[in-house]
């Protein structure tokens, strides 16, 4: 009972803060990033109609960016990145004759005006994307209900409690109750290896991230430097989900929602 009271509560805490985080956001100027922000927001949530409101008028302002040659090509991957996302929500919402017709007019449009073929980026992130909506999804899909059964009957076995979190979180893009064990593993499981070397903080950073709770993301990502320096996501310092990165993007956000302003002033 006490895991599933810790899950709650952070679903409550979750939604109980989002009203402040979507009001910061909407600060932001650039139609474009405020919609990819709050798609992610209400994604993170669990609030799949919300998050896909958001991404779909993110793709229409894109749209007309590229319609208006405000940006070029260059801009491509990153509305790739939002086609991604409407795919994702389409499958977990049982809509598969949206996801097939967003995939085909991807492939439409990302077309190398050279070869006449689909560019080689949205090629690899399609790929990615029917690997995982045809196979990985199906078939977590149908073990989570193991999964949970499994943590019911030993919730004090913090290996099955974080078989569960990471199957939700990754495999079927559930943050909103993966949140609840990662936190509850942490503050109950600290000899647990998952928490020892890092990863269970790390996770619980990104949802945070996911979440635009900036504050909170910033404090986890620097514990995890603090604690686990050899971590491989503090090494590295090249991708986009690096804690590097994130930190970067995190501080950047930090101003346009306001927190900074309201540090200084205090």
């Amino acid at each position: 009972q006490k895991l599933l009271d810790r899950v709650a509560e952070e679903q409550s805490a979750v939604k109980k803060g989002q009203q402040d985080v979507v009001a910061r956001l909407s600060r932001v100027d650039d139609p474009f990033q405020r919609n990819v922000h709050l798609g992610t927001v209400y994604g993170a949530s669990g609030d799949l109609r919300g998050s896909t409101d958001r991404y779909s008028e993110a793709k229409r302002v894109a749209e007309a960016m590229l319609m208006r040659k405000e940006v070029g090509r260059e801009f491509w991957p990153t509305l790739g990145l939002v086609y991604a996302e409407l795919f994702r929500n389409a499958i977990v919402a049982k809509d598969r004759t949206r996801a097939q017709a967003l995939k085909n007019e991807a492939s439409a449009r990302f077309v190398d005006s050279d070869t006449k073929m689909e560019e080689k980026w949205w090629s690899d992130l399609r790929g990615a994307l029917e690997a995982w909506s045809e196979n990985v999804y199906p078939q977590e899909e149908k073990r989570i209900a193991r999964l949970r059964d499994d943590v019911r009957a030993s919730a004090d076995d913090p290996q099955k409690v974080w078989t569960l979190a990471v199957s939700l979180m990754d495999s079927l893009g559930n943050l909103f109750e993966a949140r609840g064990y990662f936190a509850y593993l942490l503050e109950t499981h600290p000899e647990f290896s998952q928490v020892q070397n890092g990863n269970c903080i790390y996770r619980i950073a990104e949802i945070h991230f996911a979440a635009r709770e900036i504050p909170q993301a910033i404090k986890r990502y620097a514990e995890l430097i603090e604690q686990n320096r050899e971590h491989p996501k503090v090494v590295d310092t090249g991708s986009s989900s690096g804690v590097k990165r994130r930190l970067d993007d995190c501080y950047k956000l930090l101003n346009r929602m306001g927190y900074a302003r309201e540090k200084g002033g205090k």
